[in-house]
């Protein structure tokens, strides 16, 4: 019989994983150390890492040869000549501080950083990671920081890691409205937004994040990394309740209040609302425009029509168009992204579905945003 235990941190805990071959009687014994669990993501069973459980299992195998096992220590951004410094804005450390010959692993926010020596069989296990890619730059993989990775790398490496250091801080979204861009490890920042929801931001805390589904409309952004939940008195007492009982530090703000703004028109707001005209739609299908830009083209012009309910569609004319955008932007203070999609929206009814000349209206194009994100253009959007 093979019982080959290694130890792993499994959920910020120091564990023993304990790897053999199927065998209910086997399984049997090690349910009878205390704390003894299944892991899916390890695919075996662990226990803690303490001498009483050690010795528990000894005594459950006796006939079992075990060999004494070890892991380097995790710092938590700690620097002596030997290990690694603090890292900065997702970057590595020079190359002076690292021995080519060993691995070494860093821990920053949601990415794994992991320095190896040229070898295949260590370059095809990084590989088998989801979403593991090279940084040509730092001369290091980087590998997401979803639950299990970590301890996968450390099983998998074992001894060979010289160090593994876990930075205790978060980086946030800077376009959140928070007083400052970082995020401690035992923090939980707590932001009440102005579409009346709660948004939470924190590290990996398995039992907030179990709290949290309990509460009805809960959504997890998988993009950006945070929950929301509804609003109230009650569900924010709940989940501030539940911060002090993991001994976390709770940080809590609320978005500034935005500007006020002059909402779009519905179906409930004027009687005889007028809906995109049929031929509109079709024409974008005949020239086989994605179903995306349907979709946005559609209630744009439709929002346009409905600004001249009594005038017929096809003798609104230039000013009136021009009047129409300078109302988007002075009275609802829509984004420049959205004026530029409303005026492509209405000149291709009057381009495209009348058959008209090709018209430059006498308004500036808005300039561009200047954002971190790329923005996506719907097909037909220049001018």
């Amino acid at each position: 019989m093979k019982i080959r235990p290694s130890k792993i941190i499994h959920r910020d805990q120091n564990r023993v994983k304990i790897d053999f071959p199927y065998n209910q009687q086997h399984i049997n014994l090690i349910k009878q150390i205390a704390d003894a669990r299944w892991s899916k993501t390890q695919g075996a069973w662990h226990i803690p890492d303490t001498q009483e459980a050690w010795n528990q299992l000894k005594s459950l195998f006796p006939e079992v040869t075990f060999e004494e096992i070890s892991v380097p220590t995790i710092s938590s951004n700690q620097s002596t000549p030997q290990s690694l410094p603090t890292v900065e804005k997702n970057k590595v450390s020079p190359k002076k501080w690292y021995d080519k010959t060993k691995i070494y692993v860093e821990v920053i926010g949601r990415k794994i950083l992991i320095k190896i020596p040229k070898n295949e069989a260590d370059t095809k296990f990084v590989l088998g990671l989801r979403y593991s890619h090279w940084d040509k730059q730092g001369y290091f993989w980087s590998v997401p920081h979803f639950p299990g990775n970590l301890e996968m790398i450390q099983s998998y490496f074992g001894n060979r890691i010289a160090e593994i250091i876990i930075h205790e801080q978060l980086d946030i979204n800077p376009d959140l409205a928070t007083s400052s861009p970082k995020l401690n490890k035992n923090e939980v920042l707590v932001l009440k937004t102005n579409t009346k929801r709660l948004k939470l931001i924190f590290g990996y805390v398995p039992a907030l994040s179990k709290a949290l589904k309990t509460i009805p409309y809960h959504t997890w952004d998988s993009k950006n990394k945070w929950w929301t939940v509804p609003y109230s008195e009650q569900f924010l007492a709940e989940i501030k309740q539940k911060i002090e009982e993991l001994n976390l530090t709770l940080r809590y703000e609320e978005e500034p209040k935005a500007e006020e703004r002059v909402q779009k028109v519905t179906p409930y707001d004027i009687p005889n609302y007028r809906t995109c005209p049929e031929e509109y739609k079709m024409k974008l299908v005949e020239l086989r425009y994605s179903e995306k830009t349907i979709k946005v083209y559609a209630p744009l012009f439709e929002e346009f029509i409905n600004f001249y309910p009594t005038h017929d569609i096809k003798t609104i004319d230039e000013p009136m168009i021009i009047r129409f955008v300078r109302f988007l932007v002075t009275e609802r203070k829509v984004s420049i992204n959205y004026q530029n999609l409303a005026i492509n929206a209405i000149k291709f009814y009057y381009e495209r579905v009348l058959g008209g000349q090709r018209k430059f209206y006498f308004i500036d194009r808005p300039r561009k945003e200047k954002s971190p994100y790329k923005k996506s253009r719907c097909r037909g959007e220049r001018g």
